[in-house]
């Protein structure tokens, strides 16, 4: 899945909610808000994804940042999609970044790893 089918993928979520909230549904609204509470640090379209494709998650990381924590994710484990940016740092003193784009990345929640607690 890349970047434009990650983005089709969260619009088409949101407007699910959307739709869901017009029908008088709050269970719907109740998840991804559940969702957005455990992931703060994570954007809006990221909570979105993260609840669309894994509503039970809790923790999320990336396969090298689940090794560097003493686990390991289990053979067979779905991914979890999301977008994460690409940025240029310039070479000047200053450290700014600019913003190229995006690119889909694979994130696993803890419940799909096994070692240290």
């Amino acid at each position: 899945m890349d970047a434009t089918e990650v983005r089709k993928v969260s619009q088409e979520a949101l407007d699910q909610l959307a739709a869901a909230l017009e029908q008088g549904k709050r269970e719907t609204l109740k998840r991804y808000l559940a969702v957005m509470g455990r992931f703060t640090h994570y954007s809006l379209g990221n909570q979105m994804l993260i609840a669309l494709q894994k509503p039970e998650a809790t923790r999320v990381a990336g396969y090298r940042a689940w090794q560097r924590l003493g686990r390991r994710v289990r053979r067979g484990e779905r991914a979890i999609r999301i977008l994460a940016p690409i940025v240029r740092r310039s070479k000047e003193e200053d450290d700014e970044e600019t913003l190229l784009a995006f690119r889909s990345v694979c994130v696993f929640d803890i419940s799909s790893t096994d070692g240290e607690p």
